[in-house]
């Protein structure tokens, strides 16, 4: 144990040497503590009337089933198909040949684990404003709130192991175990169905079903909604009585998972090396759907171009092989999400649609196909400028989200009603937005380069696109309700919204154009 005790001392004095050479990485890290215990300190600086809250606790109720629903299906679903892992490739590599217990390195795996949870309950602290403000939501239930989850974190890979090793023994097994989640999953959208066609209302539907007192009854998610719900509802016996099946399951799961007689070293092999191969997609700026084993389509193309030409060629030619033309999953995706969020806000129009679509954009553009050739050396000698290669490499992702900017708001308009001009401008601003994430993008991997990792540079470059699209924003929709008696301002505020995209768009891809001509820049 003194070895293991040795590794985890040792990794955590080496990330802190690395920050002290890294100071932007430091600086950012500082710059995000005290950004969060502002947010708290405001949060809770005084009480909160109830005449002053926003939110009701059936939709507090509702949020907090939502997301334990789904952490818990798509870990179930990563534990019948690959298993869970609490350790690294290096972790295998050098404890599992080692001649240390497995009950000795299991436990390490399990502070790692415990570890990466507390810095994934970050994305949860930054939730608590609005928990307070909208629910009113003591410091006591958010404590018991986070702990809930941070329990959950660590429990759901335990389960996911214990999935794995009874779906892995034979092919019968997983498609059961598909068949039972599935099962699942389709019963509770025939339940939900029920529930819609009731009331005939999407939000209400969604906010009755989940609120529902009957859910207490799924083992384990159940109890944590449980759990959750009546903290912010006050302490009673039934409380407790949750707590204790948790405790109990928790330590059944232990108890079979020592039991088991296949080799955990086996178990979790084969989902280390995917959580691996997830990781350095990531530090790498790279999609993971190649590590999806999506099923690709062939097609039929002949390179026409020459010089940089050929990289807008080939991307055309890829994404022919995952969707049809350019339209794939996630148009669809987005198309879904941007038509569901006018039944979540009163009033909501086709500009609705075109905030949200945006924001969801905001993430899909961080997988666009440039970034495939940032890590191929043969770009930087294509016998043209940088400029032209980056044009070129970037292309294909413009030219999509024009097409999903179509495909949305048309189908947007046709359900909404919306006037042809607006649509077309929808499209249009849909598309700038697009080009200033592709650009802000490159710009972001241009200026910091290697810092610390390729996550803290992609948090960086997000804030640097916050600041170029929030100004344009703001304009457009203080002039869309200030000056609302002037005739056709929706479209005015359209057309200022576009030009300042454009306008930041061509700035930074000025700023960037030089991203390609020496590799040493990447």
């Amino acid at each position: 144990m003194r070895a293991l005790y040795y590794l985890l001392i040792t990794s955590l004095k080496n990330t802190i040497k690395e920050l002290k050479r890294k100071p932007l990485a430091l600086i950012f890290y500082i710059v995000i503590i005290i950004g969060m215990g502002f947010l708290i300190f405001i949060s809770f600086r005084k009480p909160i009337q109830a005449d002053q809250l926003k939110g009701s606790q059936d939709l507090f109720t509702a949020i907090i089933t939502g997301v334990l629903l789904l952490i818990s299906y798509f870990s179930l679903k990563n534990g019948i198909e690959k298993g869970s892992s609490f350790f690294r490739m290096a972790d295998v590599n050098l404890t599992f040949s080692a001649p240390i217990s497995p009950k000795s390195i299991l436990i390490y795996g399990f502070i790692k684990q415990l570890v990466t949870t507390i810095f994934t309950m970050v994305f949860f602290l930054f939730q608590l404003p609005s928990l307070r403000l909208n629910f009113g939501i003591s410091g006591s239930s958010i404590t018991i709130i986070l702990i809930s989850l941070f329990c959950l974190f660590v429990i759901l890979p335990l389960l996911g192991i214990i999935i794995y090793a009874y779906a892995s023994k034979s092919r019968k097994n997983r498609k059961l175990s598909k068949n039972i989640l599935n099962g699942i999953l389709f019963l509770t959208l025939g339940i939900f169905l029920y529930v819609l066609v009731r009331t005939q209302n999407f939000l209400q539907a969604l906010i009755i079903f989940l609120s529902n007192d009957m859910l207490n009854a799924i083992p384990l998610v159940g109890w944590f909604r449980a759990v959750m719900v009546q903290s912010a509802q006050g302490f009673n016996s039934h409380m407790y009585l949750y707590i204790s099946l948790i405790v109990g399951f928790s330590l059944l799961l232990l108890y079979i998972f020592g039991r088991l007689k296949t080799d955990y070293y086996e178990d979790v092999l084969e989902a280390t090396e995917y959580k691996e191969s997830v990781y350095r997609a990531k530090k790498e700026g790279t999609s993971i759907e190649g590590l999806q084993n999506d099923k690709l389509k062939k097609v039929h193309s002949r390179y026409t171009g020459t010089g940089a030409k050929a990289i807008f060629t080939r991307h055309m030619t890829e994404y022919r092989k995952t969707g049809y033309f350019l339209i794939n999953r996630n148009t669809i995706i987005l198309a879904i999400v941007g038509l569901a969020s006018k039944f979540f806000y009163s009033g909501g129009n086709i500009r609705t649609v075109l905030y949200m679509t945006i924001y969801m954009l905001f993430f899909f553009s961080f997988q666009g196909k440039w970034l495939q050739e940032t890590k191929k050396p043969y770009i930087y000698l294509f016998p043209s400028s940088s400029a032209s290669k980056l044009f070129y490499a970037t292309l294909a992702d413009n030219l999509k989200n024009l097409v999903d900017g179509s495909f949305i708001f048309i189908a947007a308009g046709v359900v909404l009603k919306a006037d042809i001009l607006s649509i077309l401008l929808s499209i249009i601003a849909y598309t700038s937005y697009g080009s200033i994430y592709i650009y802000g993008d490159v710009l972001g991997r241009r200026l910091f380069g290697e810092v610390h990792n390729k996550i803290l540079n992609g948090a960086l470059s997000i804030l640097l696109l916050i600041f170029a699209i929030a100004p344009g924003l703001i304009i457009s929709i203080i002039v869309q309700f200030k000056f609302v008696q002037i005739p056709y301002i929706n479209y005015y505020s359209y057309l200022m919204l576009i030009g300042w995209n454009l306008l930041v768009a061509s700035i930074i891809l000025i700023s960037s154009r030089g991203i390609f001509k020496y590799v040493e820049m990447e």
